[in-house]
C-alpha cells in the first residue's frame, strides 16, 4: 500500500487539466487522493448548482450524485483540457434529473423547470471556467475571486474580510478576472488550432 500522505500535499499545486489527467494514470491506491482534490477544489461550485434546485433536492444527495455521475464518466473524457464542459454537462444532467423527479411533488410548471435549467447552466459554464482557471491567479486574485464567485460574498463583505478598502478589491478583481479571460481565450485558440485539419 502507497503512502499517500506526500501525494495529497503535491496535487493542491496542479492545475485542474493535470489533476485529471493523474486520476485517470493513478493507481487504485492513489486514486483516492487525486478524486479528494478534485471534490474539494469543485464542491463550493456544487453549492451554488444546488441553490438552484433547493425545492427539488437535498444537498447531500445532488452532490454525491453529480461526482458519482463525474467519477462513473471520466474515462469517457478523452481530452483533459475539455474537462470544464464535461463537469458541466454532469452537473446540468444531475440538476436535470433532480428537478423533474421531484418537480411532482411541488406545484411547478414545465416554463419554471426550464427557467431554472438556462439559469442554471448559464451559471455553471461561468463558475467552471473559473474555477479551472483559478490556480493561475496570484494568491490574493485568488482569494477575491473564491469569496465572490463561490461564496456569494460582496465586494465590501470582501474588504471586510480580508481587511482590504473596497476600492483594492475591486481593482484585484479586476485584474484576476482579465487574466483569467486571457487564459481561456488562449487555449480557446489552442483548441481551435488542434481541431483544425
Amino acid at each position: 500500500m502507497e503512502d499517500t500522505s506526500h501525494l495529497v500535499s503535491e496535487l493542491h499545486s496542479l492545475s485542474v487539466e493535470a489533476l485529471v489527467i493523474g486520476l485517470q494514470q493513478s493507481s487504485q491506491e492513489t486514486s483516492s487522493a487525486y478524486c479528494g482534490e478534485l471534490i474539494l477544489r469543485f464542491e463550493p461550485l456544487l453549492r451554488g448548482a444546488w441553490r438552484k434546485t433547493t425545492p427539488f433536492t437535498e444537498y447531500e444527495d445532488f452532490v454525491q450524485e453529480a461526482f458519482y455521475q463525474l467519477f462513473k464518466n471520466l474515462p469517457h473524457l478523452k481530452d483533459p483540457k475539455a474537462f470544464p464542459g464535461f463537469f458541466q454537462r454532469i452537473v446540468l444532467s444531475v440538476a436535470v434529473n433532480h428537478i423533474r423527479k421531484n418537480s411532482n411533488k411541488h406545484t411547478t410548471s414545465l416554463e419554471e423547470i426550464e427557467d431554472v435549467v438556462v439559469r442554471l447552466d448559464e451559471e455553471l459554464h461561468t463558475k467552471v471556467l473559473v474555477r479551472t482557471y483559478l490556480e493561475h491567479l496570484a494568491p490574493k486574485q485568488r482569494q477575491v475571486i473564491e469569496l465572490e464567485f463561490f461564496h456569494d460574498l460582496s465586494l465590501e463583505e470582501i474588504a471586510k474580510k480580508l481587511g482590504l478598502k473596497a476600492s483594492t478589491v475591486r481593482a484585484t478583481k479586476f485584474r484576476a478576472l482579465k487574466k483569467l479571460r486571457k487564459l481561456i481565450l488562449a487555449d480557446e485558440k489552442k483548441l481551435k488550432k488542434s481541431l483544425t485539419p
